[in-house]
């Protein structure tokens, strides 16, 4: 019997934030992301008849860009608010299930391919996550998965997340200590926890995202559209919150632009030994 999706205290907190911002992921971030999604559905290189997981799903945006390619398509996440928005949000022909990712309530060997956006560093049990996709793919299935890389440049973000921390009372992650950015934004590394954990080939791309907000307010818009931002915001008092708003928006009046720079790692893992 699967676990339920929230039975350990780190995979808990993660849960419980990105459910909280579920609504604002998928109003602002979705949109801007975009790009990424795209990149990811073409190197899954998806057909009609396709059967796809695809894992921390979110509010579904990956899952529906993979059903508009005919796939058949599972999407899961251990977050319920998330599972609830992605099936608001989506037709009835992709099934949603809320579950851990190291116990996925899923058929052997059911799936051609498993994408996983940007939540590769989100595993809290890696080990166990990964021997889970290896045992949902068929013999010759594929991960897609995507990790941020390093050379980020974001000046505005930055200035907004140091106005958030001179009011804040503790860490503005909640759950930066759960991450492993490091192993995936290194592809060596990366790709060897991928052969360790059942694959080869595994390769990887590398693909740079540039953009401008429209505005201050829509930085500080789009910074705390993210789960973790955002939870520490929404737990400031009011008076506390229109603070740290209104001081980031001068701040970022008084910078000579708004334009933002990300790199991201696209992986193509096959399943091997069959």
């Amino acid at each position: 019997m699967a676990r339920e999706a929230c039975d350990e205290p780190g995979k808990a907190v993660i849960a419980e934030v990105y459910g909280r911002g579920a609504e604002s992921y998928a109003a602002v971030l979705d949109p801007t992301l975009r790009p990424l999604i795209e990149r990811r559905i073409d190197r899954a290189d998806l057909a009609p008849g396709r059967s796809v997981l695809d894992l921390a799903t979110g509010t579904g945006a990956v899952a529906r860009a993979a059903a508009a390619c005919g796939a058949t398509v599972v999407g899961a996440d251990i977050a319920r608010p998330m599972v609830a928005l992605a099936r608001r949000l989506s037709g009835k022909s992709i099934d949603f299930v809320a579950a851990d990712a190291a116990a996925l309530p899923l058929t052997a060997a059911s799936f051609d391919v498993v994408t996983l956006g940007l939540s590769l560093s989100h595993l809290v049990d890696r080990p166990a996550s990964l021997a889970e996709v290896v045992r949902v793919l068929r013999p010759g299935g594929r991960l897609v998965a995507s990790s941020w890389a390093g050379g980020k440049a974001n000046p505005a973000f930055s200035a907004i997340l140091d106005v958030l921390r001179r009011h804040a009372s503790g860490p503005v992650h909640p759950f930066a200590e759960l991450l492993d950015e490091s192993t995936w934004s290194n592809t060596e590394s990366g790709r060897a926890v991928l052969h360790d954990a059942g694959f080869a080939p595994v390769h990887v791309t590398t693909d740079t995202m540039s953009a401008k907000y429209a505005s201050p307010d829509d930085a500080v818009a789009w910074a705390f559209a993210w789960p973790s931002y955002g939870n520490t915001v929404r737990d400031l008092d009011e008076a506390t919150r229109a603070s740290v708003y209104r001081e980031a928006v001068a701040t970022l009046r008084k910078m000579d632009g708004l334009g933002w720079t990300a790199s991201f790692h696209c992986y193509v893992a096959t399943k091997s030994g069959h």
